[in-house]
């Protein structure tokens, strides 16, 4: 179990859940499961290059001013000849800039990936601020 799994099954547990259920978060439980995951997810080690890597692109789709989503990050490191795996928590990436104040949401609603491997899940979509 990972450190995410552990923290929201210790939540549970202290809020004593019915086993197998979520258990109802107010916002401030919520936010600070949000801020463990975000951690846990910024702390892994032995991905530092990669998470160097993706920052740089979130930093250069951000100077463009234009919209983008994370399909937008694995595009830029392929025409860089840099390929990016799949499977990457790059939510945590873009979180991060949003809360440097880098980036922010520019619509909403979200729009589907255009990636294989995401299998078009919805994408917020950012643009630089």
């Amino acid at each position: 179990m990972n450190k995410s799994n552990e923290l929201a099954a210790a939540m549970a547990r202290a809020q004593g859940a019915i086993p197998g259920l979520f258990p109802t978060l107010d916002s401030e439980q919520a936010e600070a499961l949000k801020n463990a995951g975000i951690s846990a997810a910024l702390a892994r080690p032995g991905q530092e290059r990669i998470r160097e890597r993706i920052a740089d692109y979130i930093r250069q789709l951000a100077e463009s001013r234009m919209p983008f989503t994370s399909d937008s990050v694995y595009e830029l490191a392929d025409l860089e000849g840099d390929p990016l795996p799949d499977g990457l928590n790059i939510g945590a990436m873009f979180n991060a800039a949003s809360r440097r104040g880098e980036i922010e949401p520019v619509w909403s609603p979200s729009i589907p990936s255009k990636r294989p491997a995401s299998h078009a899940r919805a994408l917020k979509v950012w643009q630089g601020c």
